[in-house]
């Protein structure tokens, strides 16, 4: 179940290493696109997890997860 209805999953088969890779640059360019203070308030809480061939990225509460979302 999506948090959203306007919510998009791309699923396309991945290993988990490479999943974790992805997750890695991800962060790397999150990093420049936000300020220090965004990226450590918002970006760096995030837990991300794979299930199989699915990224997951877990919030620590609602606010974060509103924030991320919205952004």
């Amino acid at each position: 179940t999506l948090p959203y209805d306007n919510s998009i999953v791309i699923q396309k088969p991945m290993s988990a290493a490479t999943l974790q890779l992805l997750w890695q640059q991800t962060l790397e360019l999150l990093q420049e696109t936000f300020s220090l203070q965004q990226f450590n308030t918002w970006i760096r809480p995030l837990q991300f997890d794979n299930r199989g061939d699915t990224m997951v990225l877990l919030a620590p509460n609602r606010f974060v997860l509103d924030w991320v979302i919205s952004h």
